[in-house]
Parts: structure tokens; sequence; C-alpha cells
């Protein structure tokens, strides 16, 4: 009988008869099963949200082309109809809808989906009024406050794994029987490495299960690249956690020493180093939430016929082919004013925010750095990655958002600048939204794989070799 096959045999046996192990297994399930539960339900919660959104939107541009229709010798009939011709007032009550749908995966990896909004209602005020609530964090706080399966794989795994496989050795060393498997006619070597590979193929089998279960659940939208991504960005973090055990054991410490090591290990690499890494790439963040405070406040400016002037040559300047001839005042000047001064005001501000955004992509970037030392932080953005809510999509999705609302300012503004009235035609040809989302590029997500596999290959070689020379010294 191989070797394997014995080992896995009497491994299952006093699994079984572990009451702690197959507690600390079913809890897991557990969660894993919930966590599923929690995450579609988030984005279910999220997708009714949209549809409502989106059918209040239409009926009320329904009611719109409907008061072109209206009696307009009644009081009521003439409001209706001057709220959807005159571009004065349909520029600020005239609203669009924006959103970011979620992807097939969203439900299993939250990501920025619960930190940002993933939807505006907008109209032709000011954007980053509307849009801007605050500074864009980087994605290293990730999604700690949701309890979704990748805060499951990423936070919880490693637990249920050195609960599992801290005492492999040490065990047999505290109930006195290593002796009897050092006289074995197998290497004591191969033993313990057949021990651990016994536990993680049950990982991977729990890992394969679960997440089988949250495919199936996110319904027939899911492509097979994207579940098989998921697959082996797991299958190489629960690798990798397997060879940070086998190098702990590998010093034949006692059991304590192990579980304290193992906890030690886990503290620093999912809490410590992350928020070391946070403070180092952080800086200037505080500044630039001070510099946007004032991007998120309405516009107003003086009622005076100097400074809707002022505003307007400071917007033909911009846009000269609108400059009128005949610079008299007519029935909209004063409405023309503020729309000037709202869209040049927006110019500016994008300066302000385009370098927020750089400095965004300036983090991320140094935050690539330190993947080799930060693997549970580089799994979790593998996954958001995968799952269409990490940060370069909400970048993304803000990008395409400034781009509509340039469309949605000359919906009315177009109009009022041609000092004429809003028609059926131009609610016809009102601009729609258009997104199309970045997917991980097949080369980083190699990359992503072969930085945690080339990990766990060097953690192993080491366990070997201090096993190679720990035998020997016993010999």
């Amino acid at each position: 009988m191989k070797l394997h096959q014995i080992i896995f045999a009497g491994e299952l046996k006093l699994l079984l008869r572990s009451r702690t192990q197959i507690t600390a297994l079913l809890l897991f399930i557990g969660l894993g099963a919930f966590s599923v539960y929690y995450g579609h339900s988030e984005i279910g919660k999220q997708q009714d949200r949209l549809r409502s959104v989106g059918d209040t939107l239409e009926k009320k541009k329904l009611q719109y082309l409907e008061a072109f229709k209206a009696d307009t010798s009644t009081a009521a009939g003439k409001y209706a109809y001057e709220a959807a011709a005159l571009p004065s007032l349909a520029r600020f009550s005239y609203n669009f809808l924006a959103s970011n749908p979620p992807a097939a995966l969203a439900a299993l990896s939250l990501g920025q989906r619960d930190l940002y909004p993933y939807y505006y209602i907008l109209n032709a005020q000011n954007l980053y009024a509307q849009t801007l609530k605050g500074d864009i964090n980087n994605p290293f706080k990730l999604s700690a406050g949701n309890f979704d399966l990748a805060f499951v794989f990423v936070y919880l795994l490693p637990l249920l794994i050195i609960a599992l496989s801290f005492d492999v050795l040490s065990l047999e060393q505290d109930q006195g029987t290593l002796s009897l498997l050092q006289t074995s006619s197998f290497p004591l070597k191969k033993i313990i490495a057949q021990k651990i590979r016994f536990r993680c193929l049950l990982v991977l089998l729990l890992v394969l299960v679960l997440s089988a279960a949250a495919f199936l659940a996110c319904g027939p939208g899911l492509q097979l690249a994207q579940s098989l991504g998921w697959l082996l960005v797991l299958f190489a973090y629960t690798g990798l956690w397997f060879s940070i055990l086998y190098l702990i054991i590998s010093f034949k410490m006692n059991t304590s020493l192990n579980a304290i090591s193992s906890i030690g290990v886990w503290i620093c690499l999912l809490i410590v180093v992350p928020a070391l890494i946070n403070l180092l790439v952080a800086g200037g963040q505080k500044q630039q939430s001070s510099r946007l405070a004032g991007l998120m406040r309405s516009r107003n400016m003086p009622e005076k016929e100097e400074a809707m002037r002022g505003a307007l040559n400071h917007f033909y300047s911009y846009y000269p082919a609108l400059k009128p001839a005949d610079t008299a005042k007519t029935p909209f000047f004063y409405f023309q004013g503020y729309s000037a001064f709202l869209m040049t005001e927006q110019l500016k501000s994008k300066v302000l925010v385009d370098e927020l955004y750089h400095a965004v992509k300036e983090r991320n970037r140094k935050v690539s750095y330190f993947n080799l030392v930060s693997p549970a932080v580089h799994t979790q953005e593998l996954l958001n990655a995968l799952s269409g809510t990490d940060m370069d999509r909400e970048l993304q999705f803000k990008q395409a958002i400034e781009k509509y609302h340039r469309q949605i300012f000359w919906f009315s503004n177009r109009a009022l600048f041609a000092n004429r009235m809003l028609t059926k035609a131009d609610y016809a040809a009102e601009p729609r939204f258009e997104f199309k989302p970045p997917t991980l590029s097949a080369g980083t997500l190699f990359l992503g794989l072969f930085q945690l596999l080339g990990s766990g290959i060097c953690l192993l070689l080491w366990a070997g070799k201090n096993f190679s020379v720990a035998f020997k010294e016993d010999q």
C-alpha cells in the first residue's frame, strides 16, 4: 500500500474522531454559506434599487413628453408645458441615471461597491457637487466590513488551516510517538509532507464546494474564465498558507509555540503589514480632502448683469462658436450666465479631481510593490478585480460619468444658448449612459498567481532544508 494511501486513511480516521476539527470545519462551512447568502442579498438590494430608480426616471420622462400635449390655457397645463419646454427649468429638474451594474461575481467580493455609490442621478448642475462625496481611498481598506465570500477565504481560511495543521509534528512529540514514526520504513519528512498534503486537499475541496455553490447562485451570466480565475487565485492563496504552516512546523517547536507563531504570522500578514503599507502610501490624503471639500458645495453667483457678462465672456473663451453676434440681453440672459458660470467652475475643478484620480492610481501602483509581503491584500485585490468591484472599475465609472455629464449639460443648454425652447425631438435624442467596465487581463492574473505560487515554493524549499538539517541532527 502506498504511503499517501496509508497516511490519508489514518488522517481521515483521526479527523472524524476529533470533535474540535469537525466543529471547525462545520463552522467554516456555515460561515461560508452565510457569506454567499449575504453577498447575494446585498447585490440583490442594489439591483432592486437600480430597477426602482430607473423605472421612476422613465416615468418622469413620459410625464415630460406628455407635457407637450398639455392644455396651456389652464394654469396646470401651462406649468407642465413650461417645465418641459423651458431649458432654464429642465436643465436642473430633468434627471438622468448613470449606473454601475454589478458584475457576475460581485456578490462574492463586494469590494468598492459598499464604499462608493453604484449609481448617480444627474442633471446640468455642477458634476462634482452631485458626485464627489469625498476623496477616493486606496482599496487597501478593502471591504473588511462586509462578510462576503472573499472575506471568509482571505481572513478566515488561514485560521482554519492553522487549526488543522499547526500540531501535525508537535502532537507526535507531545504524545511520544515521534520515535515510532522515525523507525518507519518511510522517511519522516515524507510522512509529515503527506499529512500536510491531506489537509491541503481537504481545504481545497472546501474552497471548491463553497465556490461552486456561489457560482450557481450567480446565475447564467457567469463566464467560465471568471470562475476559473477565482479558483486559481484561491488555490494559490491556500497553497501559500500551507507552505507557511509547513515552514513553522519545520522548526520542530512544541505545540504552544507552533500555535503562537501561526497566529502571529496571521496577525502580521492580515493586519500589521497592510496597516504599515497603508501608512507608507497614503501620504497627502488629508491635504487632498481639504482641497476637494469645496468642490462638493453648490455654486452661487451674484445675480447682477456685470457678473453674468463676466461668466459668459469666460465661457465663450472655451466655446467661441457659441458667442452671439448680438450681445444684447435676451429673456434667457441670466440663465445663460449661470450655466456658463457652472461650466467654467467645473472645468477649473476638473484639474483638482484629475490630480486626485492620478494620486489614487499612483497609490495603487505603489501598493503593488508590496504584493510579496502582503499576500492577503494582493489576493483580495485579485478577487475584487475578477468580481468587477476593484478600484480600477470605480475610476473607469467616474470617468464615464464625466463624459456623460458633458452630454447632459448640453442637452438643455444647447437650446438655452440658442435662445429657443426644448422640443419633443430634443427629449427623443437625449443622451444615454454608456459604460464598458474593464476586466482583469490574463497577464495581470498570471502575474498575481506567479507571485503567490512563487512565495509558496520558496517557503517550501526553506522548510525542506530545515527538515533535512533537523532529522540529520536527530540521527
